[in-house]
């Protein structure tokens, strides 16, 4: 008998000794088990409709471009200063295939479609991807006001009329969303007459 305890006390002494620990096959599991529930939480989110927004929606950023003579081209950033008679070109840059367009907008006016071109309220935006040289240029008219460009990136097919209605009644409201999965990016210009 005091052999056996002898036995089962070497044993214990050996399984509680911290410099060796042991783990079984179901701890194994246990550890795995975590780390997954842990990485899945991480890479799909946890609990949050603005989680879900974001993965249900792509990337858009709108560069506009001002020619400046012999073929050379500025980047206009959002609020720079633009005179009468430029010339703006579009380029807008996809995360991932989606269904856009380019919006523009001035002072006291509705807004249309700048592309793509010769859309009507029925036309289905196009389905585009990556970096696009859009074929639409723009000459800024006389007068002296203030305009903002809008390229909209959605996941599902929606009409130039639906998206063009959400950005008129988005009026004067930068933190209003475009369409359900549609996410915006903009350019806004402050022009100036000319003699300024």
């Amino acid at each position: 008998m005091a052999a056996a305890s002898k036995a089962a006390l070497a044993t214990f002494e050996r399984t509680a000794d911290p410099t060796h620990p042991q783990f079984g096959g179901w701890g194994v599991v246990a550890v795995a088990l975590v780390a997954v529930v842990f990485l899945g939480a991480v890479f799909f989110g946890a609990g949050g409709g603005e989680t879900e927004v974001r993965a249900l929606s792509v990337d858009v950023e709108l560069l506009i471009h001002r020619a400046t003579g012999e073929g050379q081209h500025e980047r206009l950033l959002d609020g720079a200063t633009a005179r009468d008679g430029d010339i703006l070109t579009f380029e807008i840059r996809l995360g991932q295939p989606a269904y856009a367009m380019v919006i523009g907008t001035a002072d006291r006016a509705e807004p249309g479609a700048v592309w793509p071109l010769n859309a009507d309220a029925a036309t289905t935006l196009p389905l585009s991807s990556g970096i696009l040289q859009l074929n639409a240029t723009h000459t800024l008219p006389r007068g002296g006001v203030q305009a903002r460009w809008i390229a909209v990136s959605c996941v599902s097919p929606h009409t130039v009329g639906r998206i063009l209605g959400d950005v008129q009644a988005a009026a004067g409201d930068p933190a209003a969303r475009i369409g359900t999965d549609c996410t915006q990016s903009s350019v806004g210009l402050r022009q100036l007459a000319s003699g300024h």
